[in-house]
């Protein structure tokens, strides 16, 4: 049996990431120190500001080209540099099993999954997964962490196959309340039929709706499309008539 690791994270693709990094545009704060510009004063590599010196500062940080220019003795200040939270939601909904071996829509995002865990953990980061499939929620792993075996956690979540529907509005009502400030939350999902077994324009509006709250709440939100070539290019003779069955059982 392949190990899904390999499977989903393969040498030729593991050896493209070696040089990459997970940057965030916007400072964080952290629990920990990290690689990412805090919103908070600290000990990192960019300059901040100065402020002046009090009983107790470390002299190693005092400034002495800044205190001759303006007779006092000042402290240099960097930006803190924190861990990050990166919490991978998925969607495992049967629209999501369309394709065949490689080309399989739950398999790239797996790999999309598997790979940017592969970066955040290897920057100090915490990594948390959030699945939604076959009407039910998977958030065992949803608290981030930084241990070595949330990869393979993470791998293991794209081993069963994506079936059923994904009850959009449970699963991020269980996700938001338990996300840190600044979380970086990263959805990966076909968004084509949000609103599974009952269909309307109002499921996708109640999607954006509370993917907006998330974003409201200070986190990050980035949203990744995975899509079949079919279904960018529609490659069918118009003149023929095709019936489709999807996953959740019905009929296209």
């Amino acid at each position: 049996m392949v190990d899904p690791i390999e499977r989903l994270l393969p040498a030729a693709l593991r050896a493209a990431l070696a040089r990459r990094e997970l940057i965030v545009r916007r400072p964080l704060v952290g629990a920990r120190h990290g690689v990412h510009r805090s919103l908070r004063p600290g000990v990192g590599r960019d300059f901040r500001d100065y402020r002046a010196y009090v009983a107790g500062d470390d002299p190693r940080r005092l400034d002495w080209r800044a205190a001759a220019r303006s007779q006092r003795l000042v402290v240099r200040q960097t930006e803190s540099e924190d861990e990050l939270d990166l919490v991978l939601i998925a969607d495992g909904s049967g629209g999501m099993d369309y394709g065949e071996a490689e080309q399989q829509k739950w398999l790239r995002a797996g790999t999309l999954a598997v790979a940017l865990t592969s970066l955040a953990l290897r920057q100090g980061d915490r990594v948390g997964l959030a699945i939604a499939r076959d009407g039910a929620l998977e958030l065992a792993a949803l608290e981030p962490a930084a241990r070595r075996d949330r990869l393979r956690i993470v791998a293991d979540g794209f081993t069963s196959p994506a079936a059923g529907d994904c009850d959009w509005p449970a699963l991020l009502a269980a996700v938001a309340p338990r996300l840190r400030r600044r979380t970086l939350v990263i959805v990966l999902s076909d968004f084509l039929d949000p609103g599974g077994s009952s269909s309307g324009r109002e499921h996708d509006e109640a999607l954006l709706h509370d993917l907006t709250l998330l974003r409201s709440a200070g986190h990050d939100v980035a949203l990744i499309q995975v899509l079949h070539r079919d279904e960018l290019e529609f490659p069918w003779d118009r003149q023929r008539v095709i019936e489709l069955e999807d996953p959740r059982g019905r009929r296209a």
